[in-house]
């Protein structure tokens, strides 16, 4: 059973720099936001799908183990034992704050969306004033209109 856990304790290793990569990433992504880099926003998303695709592949290969009762495990050594329950424990540690990380870049995001689309609309607002006000005063001011009297001579209708 030594080699099993010998497997386990290198998904475990393996998981930790996953997740140790994408928090990096978080942070990077969390500056882009910000600024609004969108350019690099959508490159770094799509590095970052790559690694929550490994992280998935290490997830699957660690399955077969959630089976295994802890105490079944037969490990090499103490301190292998030792070291893969710390990695296991950074692992949750930094996917709670990579969860967390996510969570607050979303809420930004959908700010920043909200803050574009009231701009959009202030902006179309604008645009239909001005167009409205320039199509008024293109137009000029009422002129009046001539009549002719009964001798056929153009009179100023003034009546209006």
């Amino acid at each position: 059973m030594t080699a099993s856990t010998d497997e386990l304790a290198t998904l475990i290793h393996r998981k930790l720099q996953v997740l140790r990569q994408l928090h990096a990433v978080g942070l990077r992504q969390a500056d882009l936001v910000d600024s609004g880099d969108t350019a690099n926003l959508l490159r770094l998303l799509s590095a970052k799908q790559q690694l929550v695709d490994a992280l998935g592949q290490i997830e699957r290969a660690m399955a077969p183990f959630r089976d295994q009762a802890p105490e079944d495990r037969t490990w090499s050594s103490p301190q292998k034992r030792a070291l893969a329950a710390s990695e296991s424990q950074e692992c949750a540690r930094l996917l709670a704050e990579i969860v967390a990380m996510e969570e607050q870049q979303e809420a930004r995001m959908r700010s920043r969306r909200d803050d574009v689309g009231q701009q959009l609309r202030q902006a179309h607002c604008a645009a239909g004033a001005a167009g409205a006000y320039r199509a008024h005063h293109t137009a000029g001011p009422p002129r009046p209109v001539a009549a002719e009297d009964a001798s056929g001579a153009a009179r100023l209708d003034l009546s209006s």
